[in-house]
């Protein structure tokens, strides 16, 4: 029995890929352009010095610049649904984060193509805020007034705007009132932007585009995200001048929306709330 070896394992799933064998001992390449051209112009760029390569992995230099690119970057028979607006292939990580930075909920794998408010559309944390059976704490009273709000989730432009997701004023020209709020809002949501920060500067493998199927690349967010949680949890006990990554501390406030009659009155007392002397910019 000892001399009995085990068969190796195979991925029947992954397709081959032609690659032409010149590319393998190339000193310079031409770069592809995804996106969509006017008439008449390249659709590729270069040539391009090939500093490191592997099976499916060039680095070469643009401009002066390191950049990793993908050989095998489109998942097989997926034809554009991958192909975001920055002409690469990706997939969405949709996430609410909480004021320690922290993923709270994730929807993960929807295709690169899709708006950020078509995924939210789409996920299973937009459809249970909509029929409102996300369990959501009761209305409290705004610090200092006597004006009952809802507890709401913080989104960009991109989003909707619903009786629980406060998005900013759409527009340029807004007037000092609005243009305060859109500013508190911001603040808000900068926990968001700073738990992407973070989770992609401890983790680098994000700093590169990912060699793998497209059910491994969801795998490996997945575990990113619960890694990034559980780092966060345990630099609680540590003083936050001490942490690698920290922030200044933010005030937990609650915003309201603008949709119909009672948005509206809502969207309004926030921002009497938020355009006070001691809150103005």
């Amino acid at each position: 029995m000892r001399a009995l070896q085990p068969t190796p394992t195979s991925a029947h799933s992954n397709s081959s890929m032609f690659v032409p064998t010149n590319l393998k001992s190339c000193s310079h390449v031409f770069l592809r352009i995804d996106s969509v051209q006017p008439p008449l112009l390249q659709n590729y760029t270069g040539p391009h010095e090939v500093i490191h390569r592997t099976n499916k992995v060039f680095t070469i230099l643009i401009n002066g610049k390191k950049k990793a690119v993908s050989i095998d970057r489109a998942p097989p028979k997926s034809g554009s649904r991958f192909h975001n607006y920055k002409g690469t292939f990706s997939i969405i990580l949709l996430a609410c984060v909480d004021a320690n930075c922290k993923f709270v909920l994730v929807d993960i794998g929807a295709e690169g193509h899709n708006s950020d408010g078509g995924v939210f559309k789409n996920s299973i944390f937009g459809q249970s805020l909509e029929k409102g059976t996300l369990d959501l704490p009761c209305p409290v009273e705004i610090p200092g007034t006597t004006k009952m709000l809802p507890f709401l989730f913080i989104g960009d432009e991109a989003f909707p705007l619903k009786s629980n997701l406060m998005r900013p004023y759409p527009g340029v020209a807004l007037s000092k009132d609005k243009a305060i709020f859109n500013y508190r809002l911001s603040r808000a949501r900068r926990c968001v932007e700073n738990a992407f920060g973070i989770m992609a500067s401890r983790l680098r493998i994000f700093r590169k585009p990912l060699v793998s199927s497209l059910e491994t690349s969801t795998f490996t967010v997945a575990a990113a995200v619960c890694l990034h949680n559980f780092i966060k949890s345990a630099e609680e006990a540590v003083p936050t001048c001490e942490r690698r990554y920290c922030q200044a501390r933010i005030q937990k406030f609650v915003s309201g929306t603008l949709k119909d009659e009672n948005h509206s009155k809502m969207t309004f007392n926030i921002l009497l709330f938020f355009v006070q002397e001691k809150d103005a910019v």
